[in-house]
C-alpha cells in the first residue's frame, strides 16, 4: 500500500446484529514487516460519517490498530489512541493485529450505557478492550485499511479477514445437531 487507504462499506451487517447471538466479530490482517520510518500502516473499523477521503486515519475511526515504523503497536478507540493502554512491547518483522467486536447481551451489550465492547490483540497478546457507552460512538459500517497520511506508508497486508463468530451457517448445523440429538434421545427412552 502506498498513499492511499482502502475500506469496505458493510451497510447495516454489523450494526445490525446489536444485543443479538449473532454479534460477535473478528477482524485481523498480518502486516508483513514493519512500516518505513515515520510512518505506521493499521487496520480500522470506522461508522457511517468517518470515510471521506482516501487517506483516512485511526484519528476517524471507531476502532483501530495501527503498527508504527518503531516498534510500537497503539490500539484506538473513538479516534483516540492508547484506548486501552498499549503494553509498551517494540515488535519487529510480521505481525497479526486483531480486533474481536462484541455487540451480544452475553458480552454486556444492554442498549443503554453498553453498546459492545471491542478487545485488540497482537497475535497471542492482548491489548486490553474498550466498552462503548454511548449509541453514537458505537457505528460499524466500514472496515477498512489505513496509514499515515503524511508520510504515506509503505508497506504489505495479507491474510484479510471479517468472520462472524460463530459464522451464520454454523447456527444452521447447530440446531440441526441439537434436533437430531433431541430425537434420538426420545427414540432412546421409548
Amino acid at each position: 500500500m502506498s498513499n492511499s487507504s482502502a475500506y469496505l462499506n458493510l451497510g447495516t451487517y454489523i450494526n445490525g446484529t446489536r444485543g443479538t447471538d449473532a454479534g460477535k466479530f473478528v477482524f485481523s490482517v498480518t502486516l508483513n514487516g514493519r512500516p518505513l520510518t515515520a510512518s505506521w500502516l493499521g487496520i480500522a473499523i470506522f461508522g457511517s460519517a468517518a470515510v471521506t477521503n482516501a487517506n483516512f486515519t485511526a484519528n476517524d475511526s471507531t476502532a483501530a490498530m495501527i503498527y508504527r515504523s518503531t516498534g510500537d503497536i497503539d490500539p484506538f478507540a473513538n479516534g483516540t489512541a492508547n484506548q486501552p493502554t498499549e503494553d509498551g512491547a517494540f515488535f519487529t518483522g510480521s505481525q497479526t493485529l486483531t480486533m474481536s467486536l462484541d455487540l451480544t447481551t452475553a458480552g454486556g451489550y444492554n442498549g443503554t450505557n453498553n453498546f459492545g465492547t471491542i478487545a485488540f490483540a497482537v497475535g497471542t497478546t492482548s491489548l486490553g478492550s474498550v466498552t462503548y457507552t454511548t449509541l453514537a460512538d458505537a457505528d460499524f459500517q466500514y472496515i477498512g485499511l489505513t496509514q499515515a497520511a503524511a508520510t504515506g506508508g509503505d508497506g504489505y497486508y495479507s491474510n484479510l479477514t471479517l468472520t462472524q463468530i460463530p459464522e451464520p451457517e454454523s447456527f444452521a448445523l447447530l440446531a440441526g445437531a441439537f434436533a437430531l440429538t433431541g430425537v434420538m434421545i426420545r427414540r432412546r427412552r421409548a
